[in-house]
């Protein structure tokens, strides 16, 4: 009879479909952190520029000048991807400390133009520059729509470099002015 009851449980066990013997429930759980909210590329088109003798005198009374580099590159592309609404700065500065007025150098996208005051970043990457701050010490870029961008794939302006004559200091032959350009993204919500 013990045999008979285990082949039966066997059986039935053989018959069952395997179906009903799965867990159908249950849960899986992540998470999703972010260490940053906003990307920003930089593309560098802007080429060293040397002044002859013989162009000096045709920059004379002139505030606005098109960087003009022998290659002909002087622009900057710049490129936002966010997760979060954004506002775009920038400054300059001259590494040899030889020019740091205001205005020196400007840039333009379309009509819009931007005098870049002079002021060093050390760490454009991880500025930590609050919003208020930027504000306060750097030019904004105001043509940008600040919105989060990420569905649209971001949002890239060109800007051709130009440069102000008139504040140059007394310099002589020889000296280079070692010029950057910072670009500072911010979040204005935090």
């Amino acid at each position: 009879m013990r045999k008979m009851i285990f082949l039966l449980a066997v059986g039935i066990l053989f018959v069952f479909p395997f179906a009903a013997w799965a867990h159908t429930g249950g849960k899986a759980t992540a998470t999703l952190t972010f260490e940053s909210v906003i990307s920003t590329i930089v593309q560098d088109n802007w080429d060293p520029m040397v002044i002859a003798q013989e162009e000096i005198v045709g920059l004379a009374g002139q505030t606005a000048v098109d960087w003009a580099a022998e290659s002909g590159n002087n622009t900057i592309t710049v490129t936002v991807y966010s997760l979060t609404k954004f506002n775009v700065y920038a400054s300059y500065y001259d590494a040899n400390a030889l020019v740091t007025a205001n205005g020196f150098l400007i840039l333009t996208d379309g009509a819009n133009s931007y005098p870049l005051v002079s002021y060093p970043i050390d760490d454009p990457e991880n500025h930590q520059v609050s919003d208020d701050d930027a504000l306060s010490a750097l030019t904004k870029l105001d043509h940008w729509t600040g919105d989060v961008n990420i569905g649209t794939g971001g949002e890239t302006h060109t800007y051709t470099v130009q440069w102000n004559p008139s504040l140059v200091p007394d310099l002589k032959a020889g000296n280079v002015l070692r010029l950057t350009i910072f670009f500072v993204v911010t979040d204005p919500t935090s």
